[in-house]
């Protein structure tokens, strides 16, 4: 996909030290293919892949299509799972600055098909919200499934956004994972 030549072409010349991904929520779906895409390139992979909020990309099943909700239903949505302040909706003019780029990236990651390979030589860490509305404990837990070594799964207090609240938990689970 066009994202991801864009994303090539900006970490290549860094791919010379060792190196990870983190990626949330559509991220880490771009996280993943983008190291698909250098093991298929015979690039150096990551150390690891850290992947959050989004579940595992092989499912099947039916999702909500949330790029042909309506402007106004998108979001609602947004800030329901904490990813626009409330405050956003005092401001008419600034909404088409978030939503038109949401509706954007919701197409595209809609509209992407898994395609099966064969799995990654790179280790995951896989994080979620316990109380996050848009991913299950099994769909985080399945991607153990497209990683050929170890998959490490863990749970912070939240929501889908927790992040926001869990930072400094993350950065620490990071380090510790690539230590």
């Amino acid at each position: 996909s066009k994202i991801l030549d864009v994303l090539i072409d900006s970490v290549e010349d860094e791919l010379t030290t060792d190196y990870a991904f983190f990626g949330h929520s559509m991220g880490a779906v771009l996280a993943f293919e983008l190291a698909r895409r250098l093991r298929k390139q015979d690039k150096p992979m990551p150390a690891r892949l850290f992947l959050s909020g989004r579940r595992a990309p092989h499912l099947k099943g039916e999702f909500v299509r949330r790029h042909t909700l309506s402007r106004d239903r998108l979001l609602e949505w947004a800030v329901e799972i904490g990813g626009f302040p409330k405050e956003l909706l005092a401001h008419p003019d600034m909404i088409n600055f978030f939503v038109e780029p949401l509706a954007a990236d919701m197409e595209a990651l809609e509209n992407w098909q898994f395609k099966a390979e064969e799995p990654l030589l790179v280790p995951f860490s896989v994080f979620s919200g316990i109380d996050d509305p848009e991913v299950t404990w099994q769909q985080v837990v399945a991607w153990t499934e497209l990683s050929a070594l170890r998959c490490e799964t863990k749970s912070f207090p939240g929501r889908h956004f927790y992040l926001k609240e869990e930072g400094f938990a993350i950065i620490n689970e990071m380090v510790t994972a690539l230590e």
